[in-house]
């Protein structure tokens, strides 16, 4: 608990920067979506951000949504940026649909989205907020996507932004179906975009999509060395993979998130 004194320059900051109307409605706007997320009657309402809307499902991203609306700004700049109407662009780590959502009119009826999310909760938030969307042109898999086929432990907690492939077979995990990259766009002449979002498994995403590489024009990568410590390897890895296979890599410099990251750009040569 904070010190009295520290209460009090708190409060006053916060006075100061929004005024005494503004801190009493962020006050009761985080109180309020802290009781609807809690007692679950969050599934009730949406979220409209900017024009685009999500259910706020028990989602710790559904959460963000309301209380930092422009966390994944960057990240769907970058991405625009890479890309243009008619675009193929596939979101391996969707989440609740974050990027792929904003990035649907951007591509337009012409192109089209393939967005991967591996945990079948949110999988299913994120086939939600597609038909909320009326985003026809996201195509939504619910898989791992690794190195190879088969089954993998996935976690399941709470926090969804954090949950990945595990070893354990804990509580907290569940089945479920991985395929290789190389497999799950075998059909596909051109990719435009690649964003891979998988919590330190991306080496292994890459080692999967040896064949879909050489047909991509670019890739966006979220490139933080604690995750990628998890499956024992460094970050340096994805760029030597990358630039082997004839790309160049850039860090990206709009990429704003809770923790520090040097999310990478890489562009075929």
């Amino acid at each position: 608990m904070k010190p009295p004194n520290d209460i009090y320059k708190f409060i006053t900051s916060k006075i100061k920067r929004y005024g005494p109307l503004g801190v009493v409605t962020y006050t009761i706007k985080k109180y309020a979506v802290e009781f609807l997320y809690n007692t679950g009657l969050c599934k009730y309402f949406v979220i409209n951000n900017r024009g685009i809307k999500y259910r706020f499902a028990k989602s710790s991203v559904s959460k963000l949504m309301i209380t930092l609306p422009r966390i994944h700004d960057g990240d769907v700049s970058e991405i625009k940026s890479l890309s243009s109407s008619g675009s193929v662009v596939v979101d391996v780590g969707a989440n609740i649909g974050t990027t792929s959502i904003p990035l649907s009119e951007h591509v337009g009826d012409g192109g089209k989205i393939i967005s991967i999310e591996a945990n079948p909760i949110t999988a299913n938030i994120l086939r939600d907020n597609v038909k909320l969307n009326h985003a026809k042109n996201i195509q939504v898999l619910q898989l791992a996507i690794g190195e190879r086929s088969g089954l993998v432990n996935f976690s399941n907690l709470d926090h969804d932004d954090i949950n990945k492939i595990e070893n354990s077979k804990s509580a907290n995990v569940t089945a479920v179906p991985m395929m290789r990259l190389d497999d799950v766009l075998r059909d596909y002449d051109k990719i435009d975009v690649i964003k891979i979002d998988v919590e330190g498994y991306e080496k292994y995403v890459l080692q999967g999509a040896v064949e879909t590489l050489k047909k991509t024009k670019a890739l966006y990568i979220e490139y933080h060395e604690a995750n990628t410590m998890d499956f024992g390897y460094h970050r340096e890895v994805i760029k030597n993979i990358l630039e082997e296979a004839g790309f160049t890599c850039t860090l990206s410099d709009l990429s704003k998130h809770v923790i520090e990251v040097d999310n990478l750009i890489a562009v075929r040569r």
